[in-house]
């Protein structure tokens, strides 16, 4: 096989990037079909470096969610702080649309202890970014 090189639109993309698509995926799989793709979801998502925040934000995200729905709610809640700690400043319609699962799936959980704790930070935070500029 000859290599071809990347169009320019695509040269950003590396290993992390196709790592976290695949625990995206997994994670809707996981989410619309079936629960077992959580296994395949979770060790592919959270590579992300620090300086590639908005991304980190995003597998954080579905990181969090494949944990809740693994019924690993101590990790899941942790793993979702820490996804509002990194997107503190990042008024981001996109990362209140990808929070908005995780918002629903806490509210169906607990309608107390940590899991109401965490729908009620996510709900603030989701709020605010739909009513920020850019």
């Amino acid at each position: 096989m000859t290599d071809i090189p990347a169009p320019p639109w695509a040269a950003f993309f590396d290993a992390t990037d196709l790592h976290a698509m695949t625990g995206i995926v997994h994670t809707e799989l996981a989410c619309s079909r079936d629960l077992g793709h959580t296994r395949s979801a979770i060790p592919a998502l959270g590579a992300y470096p620090p300086k590639m925040r908005r991304s980190k934000v995003f597998s954080l995200i579905a990181l969090a969610l494949n944990h809740l729905l693994d019924r690993d709610h101590g990790t899941a809640i942790r793993v979702a702080h820490l996804a509002l700690d990194s997107a503190d400043g990042l008024a981001s319609a996109r990362v209140a649309d990808r929070l908005l699962p995780l918002l629903r799936y806490c509210e169906r959980v607990s309608a107390q202890g940590e899991p109401a704790d965490l729908a009620h930070r996510l709900r603030a935070f989701t709020e605010h970014a739909r009513w920020a500029p850019g």
